[in-house]
């Protein structure tokens, strides 16, 4: 299946209640072979499959999203610049409860022991910024500790770390992996199919809205 030209997809958002824009994420922006792999469709596969074993996740659960696999973007801020081959990254979307909840606990039993030994400036803000990440329930590697950041007790934040580890490997392997050597690929980690659905929800109501004050 094609994704939508600018046009078509613009009238289709236009013409889609906010109450059915579920229905547009899950029947139209997530399924379907990527604009990127068009060229190419069993790299996708490979793509899918090279993730799946390396972080543990079903293939199922992993799919392309943004201008890679549009052909354009459906964000509110770039709506609707055109995927570049030399700029643009192919965002990788994965789904994985565990995976997502490993990485929470962790943050949460760090933070039960460092709150009470009085915080620095650098905890405060790390772990404010990780609350509102795992609230939205949608993670980066980024968002992931690399180095201490001036955290301290580092040990209780090991099984998030390794997490990143595993992660990093992962998406850096995909350079070996034939048809995907010059992508540049990264992902985002949600904790269930449910929360990347609200979230692209909430990014298509704010791109129609932002085309209604257009027009």
């Amino acid at each position: 299946m094609t994704f939508p030209t600018v046009k078509a997809f613009t009238e289709l958002l236009q013409s889609t209640r906010d109450s059915e824009l579920e229905k547009l994420v899950t029947g139209v922006v997530f399924p379907g072979l990527p604009f990127v792999f068009e060229g190419d469709p069993p790299a996708y596969d490979r793509m899918r499959t090279h993730l799946a074993v390396r972080l543990g996740i079903p293939v199922q659960d992993i799919i392309v999203i943004g201008s890679g696999k549009s052909g354009y973007s459906l964000a509110p801020d770039s709506f609707p610049n055109q995927y570049s081959a030399t700029r643009s990254d192919v965002d990788v979307l994965m789904v994985a409860e565990g995976l997502f909840d490993a990485i929470w606990y962790s943050v949460l039993e760090w933070h039960y022991f460092v709150h009470t030994r009085n915080m620095n400036g650098d905890e405060k803000r790390w772990v404010a910024a990780m609350q509102k990440h795992l609230w939205w329930g949608a993670l980066a590697r980024d968002d992931l500790v690399a180095d201490n950041r001036g955290l301290r007790s580092l040990y209780l934040l090991r099984p998030m770390r390794d997490i990143r580890s595993q992660w990093f490997d992962a998406f850096r392997s995909l350079s070996q992996v034939r048809g995907l050597e010059k992508l540049d690929i990264s992902g985002w980690l949600y904790r269930t199919w449910d929360h990347a659905i609200i979230y692209h929800v909430d990014s298509l109501r704010q791109v129609k809205e932002g085309l209604g004050r257009k027009s």
